[in-house]
């Protein structure tokens, strides 16, 4: 299976088992990260926005974030590209092509 383009916009399931299951790993991040700076974890800290956003207003916009994120001075392309594709395959349900992690529960 070839893997998934990569977003420019990541439209909130309508699912809400799964809706649920996003907060939760939202509430994971939040525990995670509660006392570190954001650029100590870049990856784990783009995950955490970027679910927060999809929850918080339903959509994602990938090139908004990212414009966001470069503008804080420690961007890092690698960890911002793969935090987007993480929370993409997991608002899809589609866990095949996440490696490692806890996964949704």
């Amino acid at each position: 299976m070839a893997p998934r383009p990569f977003p420019t916009q990541i439209v909130l399931t309508a699912d809400a088992v799964l809706v649920a299951k996003l907060r939760r790993k939202l509430a994971e991040y939040d525990r995670r990260l509660a006392f570190k700076a954001p650029e100590i974890d870049p990856h784990a800290t783009y995950k955490r926005w970027a679910l927060k956003q999809l929850l918080e207003r339903g959509c994602l916009h990938v090139d908004a974030m990212c414009a966001y994120c470069v503008s804080l001075g420690w961007f890092d392309t690698s960890a911002f590209e793969d935090a987007v594709r993480i929370i993409d395959a997991y608002n899809a349900d589609d866990l095949s092509s996440v490696r490692g992690g806890t996964g949704l529960r």
